[in-house]
């Protein structure tokens, strides 16, 4: 499954209410675009490097401009550690 089916598959989850696996399959769609992403641009990665590693591989490659990293790096933190521990420790209760 690609990038787009992932998203596709999310969007339908969160339609429908069920809004954990709407973050399970949003985070793979996110990985999987990282992963297109060094594959085309001939960076170093694994097949199986988490979201964490890839989003490292994208900043150290300059992905996303020098002058504008600061900006992003809550945004970092909530990939490489936010959105992952949620999804391997769901809540107890469902989000609105």
């Amino acid at each position: 499954m690609g990038a787009n089916e992932e998203y596709m598959k999310a969007h339908g989850h969160y339609r429908h209410g069920r809004y954990e696996e709407a973050l399970v399959d949003c985070l793979k769609s996110f990985e999987s675009t990282m992963k297109i992403i060094c594959k085309e641009r001939g960076w170093q990665h694994g097949e199986t490097d988490t979201a964490k590693k890839r989003i490292q591989i994208c900043f150290q490659n300059n992905l996303v401009p020098a002058f504008t990293q600061n900006q992003f790096t809550s945004l970092q933190n909530l990939f490489e550690s936010g959105i992952p521990a949620l999804i391997s420790n769901p809540p107890l209760f469902r989000l609105p």
